[in-house]
């Protein structure tokens, strides 16, 4: 348990694709699902600033970017925390990680590098390891994959076809469940 399990207000559970309401008085400790914090552009370009997983803490007064949504990238259960709560070390040092790594990977001119590093962080942040692969658990559509690294949706789809033809990625169970076939291999892009 960290020092986010102060006194909170009750669990909230959002639905695939709404928004978490962002407030300046308050943040939201991610109790179960994923999320993912973005803006845009006044032409309307949205950019990807995050994803956030079990047990990160997401809220208006965490970021300097407006606008900022909190986008449910699956069902959600939240719990509304004070403002005034204080984040741990380690929470502090995952976000700054999150957004070290986010800058690293838009730094690699390739798409497929970007998209490449993106699965890496998502494997070795959330997935679940077996024999050598990483199952993530959440869904992405090539549209989210896209804002994540910086993209389009055509370019994308283009890409993961190639990935998967060269073994890279399968598609698990879940048809938007992507299982990295080899994770070594994305250390080294």
């Amino acid at each position: 348990m960290t020092a986010l399990a102060v006194v909170a207000r009750p669990t909230k559970l959002f639905s695939r694709r709404s928004n978490i309401p962002v407030d300046s008085e308050y943040l939201w400790r991610i109790d179960s699902g994923y999320v993912r914090t973005l803006t845009w552009s006044d032409l309307g370009k949205v950019t990807a600033l995050g994803l956030w997983g079990p047990g990160d803490v997401v809220g208006r007064s965490l970021s300097c970017i407006a606008p900022l949504s909190v986008e449910c990238l699956c069902q959600v259960r939240a719990t509304q925390l004070p403002y005034r709560t204080e984040c741990t070390g380690r929470e502090l040092y995952d976000r700054l990680h999150q957004h070290e790594f986010m800058q690293f990977m838009m730094f690699d001119p390739s798409t497929e590098g970007r998209l490449l590093k993106f699965f890496y962080w998502l494997a070795q942040r959330y997935g679940q390891l077996q024999n050598g692969r990483a199952q993530l658990p959440v869904k992405l559509t090539h549209q989210d994959l896209a804002e994540f690294v910086g993209s389009t949706r055509v370019t994308v789809t283009r890409l993961l076809g190639q990935l998967e033809r060269k073994g890279v990625i399968q598609w698990g169970d879940r048809r938007h469940m992507v299982v990295l076939s080899n994770v070594n291999f994305l250390q080294s892009s």
